[in-house]
This record gives C-alpha cells, structure tokens and sequence, in this order.
C-alpha cells in the first residue's frame, strides 16, 4: 500500500496485515459512516475530509490527538509509550523474526529488509534496531514464539 505522507515526506510503501484492513474497512463502513451522517444531519452542506480517521465532530483527527489517545490508553493499560513507539516495536519484532528466518535461508538480509520497510535513507538508523534485538533478543523471542503459537504447540 503506496503512502505519500509520511516522516521525511518521503514515499513509502507498507505492508498492513490482512485483519488490519478487514477492521479498516468495517471502520470505515460502521464507525466513520456513523460519524458522517451524524455530521450531515447537524449540517447538511457539511462535506466528509478525505482522512480516515474523524474525530465525534467529522473533523479530520489530528496526529497530535491521535498521539494523546494513545498516549492515554497506554496509561490506562499502566504502560509506557507513545505513537512512536509503534513503529520501534514493528522494526524490533519484524528483524527478530526475519533474523530466525535467515538462519535457514542465508541469503536473507534481515536488517536491508527493515531499512526498507521503514523508509530509512542509511542502514546505520535502522542498525540501531540491530543493538535493541541484541540486548532484549531471549525476551523477543518468547514473545515471538508465543506470538506466532510456538509455546501452545509445545505445550499441548
């Protein structure tokens, strides 16, 4: 999927997981439809913004609230973290896991492969994910392998 706003204004294509575009899609049918109509039936010259995301009003919801829900449900969950942390979270686990690839397929670059995904112009940024998966490496790959089921499937 092309994107043409991003950080850096640079171009970048992404690559969302299947159930990420079904509950898209359902929001964009359901709740953002609710939203609109609601909207128009308050003011009929009133004209859905071409976003995704609406805020109650059928404004388009800005980066700096979409930023403070998140940062607001992290609290709630009595967790650390921000809209930003999504994407280390994405890089981190995406080079664990092709790095488990690679070991049976050498020819694999996990760390080209993530600079790719993330748009970066230097490999040196995306190495700093490198050190990251060095350092919490056993964690990543408990949660990776209950993730993916690993550890039910050894366990039953």
């Amino acid at each position: 999927m092309p994107l043409s706003i991003t950080k850096g204004d640079r171009p970048r294509t992404v690559y969302p997981p299947v159930r990420l575009l079904d509950r898209t899609h359902w929001y964009i049918g359901e709740d953002r439809a609710r939203i609109v109509r609601r909207a128009r039936n308050a003011d009929p010259r009133y004209r859905a913004p071409p976003n995704l995301l609406l805020n109650e009003h059928g404004r388009a919801m800005t980066r700096k609230r979409l930023t403070a829900l998140l940062s607001e449900a992290f609290a709630a969950a009595g967790l650390p973290g921000t809209l930003h942390w999504l994407r280390h979270t994405f890089a981190m686990v995406m080079l664990t896991r092709l790095q488990i690839q690679a070991r049976a397929n050498p020819a694999l670059n996990p760390l080209k492969i993530v600079q790719v995904l993330l748009g970066h112009a230097s490999i040196a940024t995306t190495a700093i994910y490198l050190r990251c998966v060095e350092l919490y490496e056993p964690d990543i790959n408990e949660s990776l392998a209950w993730l993916y089921g690993e550890a039910i499937n050894d366990a039953g």
